[in-house]
């Protein structure tokens, strides 16, 4: 047999041998299917048989098994499977724009789901422009959450306030928000540096001062 017979026949026996290597590894390797079994020994036998393959070229004849690797990360680490797809964001491919918009929504829910909606309406950044039915429902979710952890958060910083005692720097508002709430009666002063409040609350000697509406001394 002559070398090009030769050379011929190597790469027909080669072909062979990872097509026969495709169909096993699907039952073997748990493959999703042939077609990314056959990407797989296709990787690892015919791109070593060709050295003059660019960078750029051998991460793109990876592409369906990154895609499919990081879609099967969509309901337990969204982060991690679009991290693992920002190497293929230079060439613009629709299919991996896809699967990242998926992957952006899941972990946008993801964040939901903890009661984070900020860090959920950050996850969906890249995609806010866009006119999708989805994308509108979900942004409107965030928002709905986010407003309602706000006023939780307001509600719970007032309900500290009333539980602690009154500090100096406060102002009138917060002295009434704490525990102290609203005095008895209150005496005025004005003065040529503004105006001086006494508070007076129920007890012996329990007094407040104010200057121009700050809290300045305390006596109890």
């Amino acid at each position: 047999m002559n070398k090009v017979a030769k050379a011929k026949f190597s790469t027909i026996d080669t072909r062979l041998a990872i097509g026969v290597a495709a169909l096993v590894g699907i039952q073997l390797s748990g493959w999703q299917s042939a077609a990314h079994a056959a990407e797989h020994y296709q990787q690892r036998y015919l791109v070593a048989e060709a050295p003059s393959l660019t960078a750029d070229e051998k991460l793109l004849a990876g592409k369906t098994s990154a895609i499919a690797n990081a879609m099967a990360m969509k309901d337990t680490d969204p982060t991690a499977g679009i991290r693992s797809l920002q190497r293929y964001k230079k060439f613009s491919l629709p299919e991996v724009e896809a699967a990242l918009l998926e992957l952006h929504i899941a972990m946008a829910r993801a964040y939901m789901k903890a009661d984070e909606p900020e860090r959920a309406h950050n996850a969906l950044l890249p995609y806010q422009t866009q006119s999708s039915p989805v994308i509108s429902k979900l942004l409107a979710e965030i928002a709905k959450a986010s407003k309602k952890k706000q006023a939780d958060t307001k509600r719970q910083e007032l309900a500290a306030r009333k539980r602690k005692g009154v500090e100096i720097g406060m102002t009138a508002e917060q002295v009434i928000q704490s525990n102290w709430g609203k005095p008895e009666r209150v005496n005025r002063t004005h003065n040529a540096r503004g105006t001086r409040e006494q508070w007076v609350y129920p007890g012996n000697h329990n007094y407040l001062y104010f200057e121009n509406g700050i809290l300045v001394s305390v006596q109890n």
